[in-house]
């Protein structure tokens, strides 16, 4: 099983969302890049040596444990410690979030079956804004935000399709967007305590 990313998509149309897994690669960030060449070197092996290679794209995963340069874990702690938020962009751009147990049972159902590539995600998407919003109303905080310019290599958009996912794997992501929050804030609350 190859950790890949929804960065190897790149930009996409609007019109193009929900992404499928066939559709074209095309990233425009190092990162990204990184993912598509490791995906064609796990699929190389397969074809030269017969293994079952499954490669997963997970689209903007969050939740307890996160790293702390990650969006949400940074929102959260500034907005606990009263600092402003920086939003990169208009706030417009979408994100299809994926809680980590969701990932974490996709991963253990594609170590039992699957073979190629599928989008991990939610299978929804909202707005940078509205998530903003979805925080503030769970924490009880009013964020401080400041804009900046959008950062490169930063897609506008993201939504998977995962319906392959939910046919092959048997995949069915169960944590909405503000119940994984709430539990990523408690748990940011317990280890900024600590």
């Amino acid at each position: 099983i190859f950790a890949s990313s929804s960065s190897v998509y790149g930009e996409v149309a609007e019109s193009e969302l929900p992404l499928e897994e066939s559709h074209k690669l095309e990233p425009i960030s190092p990162y990204g890049y990184s993912k598509k060449l490791c995906e064609e070197i796990c699929h190389m092996y397969s074809r030269v040596w017969g293994l079952r290679v499954v490669s997963l794209r997970y689209f903007t995963v969050y939740g307890p444990r996160q790293r702390p340069d990650e969006a949400f874990t940074k929102f959260l702690k500034r907005i606990l410690k009263g600092e402003s938020v920086e939003v990169y962009g208009s706030g417009e751009q979408t994100r299809d979030f994926t809680y980590i147990s969701d990932a974490i049972d996709a991963t253990l159902l594609a170590a039992k079956r699957g073979q190629g590539a599928y989008n991990i995600a939610s299978g929804s998407r909202i707005t940078l804004n509205k998530a903003l919003s979805l925080i503030s109303r769970i924490s009880g905080l009013e964020p401080r935000i400041v804009r900046k310019e959008k950062q490169q290599g930063d897609v506008s958009h993201t939504w998977a399709s995962i319906s392959k996912a939910r046919k092959e794997l048997g995949y069915r992501p169960k944590i909405p967007l503000e119940q994984g929050l709430r539990e990523h804030l408690q748990w940011l609350k317990k280890s900024m305590e600590e």
